[in-house]
This record gives structure tokens, C-alpha cells and sequence, in this order.
């Protein structure tokens, strides 16, 4: 019942980054700012990982991990580029292929063994920064370790900000979040999502 403070700090300041532990048990850290870098919780340490092609600083970025264990981080940035995290040696690559509209403070939960939801959030691009009610899904596999596509799913309402739960029956919780609709600049709507 006590938190000790690591010895050495990471090697950049971050906010708004996403971790997540891939399977060979590294923690990788990406977002905020670059280069991305990854905590090995046997010594204590981080460790600078290679910074992508292309790659630029990500604020409200989203990520979650395929059954393999390797990573996928979506959007946070005026792209919407989407890096795919090798599971054994945590390699990071930009894999060519972007969300359908930049996107930031979406959420991303796996939906199937190699696909993640990519949902909603604010398009961060050079076009304004307006709230989503699309979704994007990225399937595992490739020459840039994934594919993204567009949907024909949609929220009802535009939504960022919110939450999005795998269940145990393998459907998604989507709760609360931010909304444009009548000036409420929070929502109580929940939605469930069946893949």
C-alpha cells in the first residue's frame, strides 16, 4: 500500500500518452511527445524505442493491444496515422495506412483476436477540430503490421472523450463523454456494441 518513485524518470515529459504491456511484458509508452519509448519492469528502466517514419507528437491519442499482444496506436495526431507495435520486439512502425479522419480523444477496444474499434473523438486536422460520430476499424496483418478502414457504423450523436469497455461476451461498453448536441457538454447516454 505505497507507491515508490522509480530511479530514473522517463526520458521526456508526456501527457495524454497511452501505455499498454505487449506481449513480451514491456510497457511501451507513445504520445505526447517523440520518440516513443517502452518501461522494462524487471529493472526499472526506460529504454528509447525508434521513432517511426513520419511520426510527429500525438496529443489524445488511442491504443489497445490484438490477441497476438502487439499494439496499435490511432490518431492524436493532424494525420490520423496509425503505428502497429511488433509484440516481441516491440518495433514501432507507421503502417501507411490512416484513419479515415484524423481523430483524437477516440477510443479503441479490441473487437475481435485481430481487430481493434477505432470510435469517435474530435477530427484534430487542418480542417477544424469538430466532434465524430464515426468509426474506424483496424485489422492485424500486413506489410505495416495493419490495415484501417472506414465504416458504415455511427453513433447517433457526435461523441469524444468517452469510454469504451470490451465485455466479458466479447461485445463493447460506451459510456458518457463529451457532446455538441443542444449545448449539454456532457452526456449519460451508454451504448452497446454487438460485433
Amino acid at each position: 500500500n505505497a507507491f515508490t518513485p522509480v530511479a530514473e524518470p522517463m526520458h521526456n515529459t508526456r501527457y495524454t500518452h497511452v501505455m499498454e504491456e505487449i506481449e513480451n511484458g514491456t510497457i511501451v509508452i507513445i504520445g505526447g511527445t517523440v520518440p516513443p519509448e517502452y518501461f522494462d519492469p524487471d529493472t526499472e528502466t526506460f529504454h528509447m524505442l525508434t521513432t517511426p517514419s513520419q511520426e510527429t507528437v500525438r496529443i489524445g491519442a488511442c491504443s489497445a493491444t490484438f490477441e497476438s499482444g502487439a499494439m496499435c496506436v490511432a490518431g492524436g495526431d493532424q494525420l490520423g496515422s496509425v503505428l502497429y507495435v511488433d509484440a516481441d520486439t516491440a518495433f514501432v512502425q507507421n503502417t501507411g495506412s490512416t484513419l479515415d479522419r484524423p481523430r483524437a480523444y477516440a477510443t479503441a477496444t479490441r473487437v475481435a483476436d485481430d481487430r481493434i474499434l477505432v470510435a469517435g473523438g474530435f477530427d484534430n486536422g487542418q480542417q477544424g477540430f469538430f466532434m465524430l460520430h464515426t468509426l474506424d476499424i483496424v485489422i492485424e496483418g500486413g506489410i505495416g503490421g495493419s490495415r484501417t478502414y472506414s465504416t458504415e457504423l455511427m453513433f447517433t450523436e457526435p461523441l469524444a472523450l468517452h469510454t469504451a469497455t470490451r465485455l466479458a461476451d466479447g461485445r463493447v461498453l460506451v459510456c458518457g463523454g463529451l457532446s455538441e448536441v443542444n449545448g449539454q457538454p456532457e452526456r449519460d447516454e451508454a451504448y452497446i456494441f454487438t460485433p
